[in-house]
């Protein structure tokens, strides 16, 4: 699915981002399902576009159960303050960083990431994902 995102994307204005970040999951999850979807996915896109992939910039810093019975309002408070930037790297600084998850479904994760990342970066933050629901 990575792969088939990149061909998508390759040829449009993502082409021209510097780095790619997948969203983070917590390592409760992560021990649990054993991979990170968001990961993976961004891991295609980055072989395509031949942009770096850069997997330990941000962290999800609580775990929290499914949100896909929530409404937007719900699933903003279930992340607000979910997401840290773990170091800074001057090499996020000042570039366009392309933020990879699976699904969207409110934006609500997505907008918290971004917000994170834009906190700590003079950065411009694009979203692509699989599919929306």
């Amino acid at each position: 699915m990575g792969r088939l995102l990149g061909q998508e994307l390759k040829h449009t204005i993502f082409a021209e981002c510097d780095l790619i970040i997948p969203v983070p999951q917590h390592r409760k999850r992560l021990r649990k399902r054993g991979y990170n979807q968001s990961e993976i996915i961004a891991r295609g896109v980055s072989e395509v576009m031949n942009i770096p992939l850069e997997r330990n910039l941000l962290k999800r810093t609580e775990h929290h159960s499914s949100q896909t019975s929530m409404g937007r309002y719900e699933r903003y408070k279930n992340v607000y303050g979910n997401f840290k930037l773990t170091t800074y790297n001057p090499e996020a600084n000042r570039k366009k960083i392309l933020l990879i998850d699976d699904v969207v479904t409110t934006g609500a994760t997505l907008e918290a990431c971004s917000e994170v990342i834009l906190s700590g970066y003079s950065s411009s933050v694009y979203i692509a994902t699989v599919c929306c629901a």
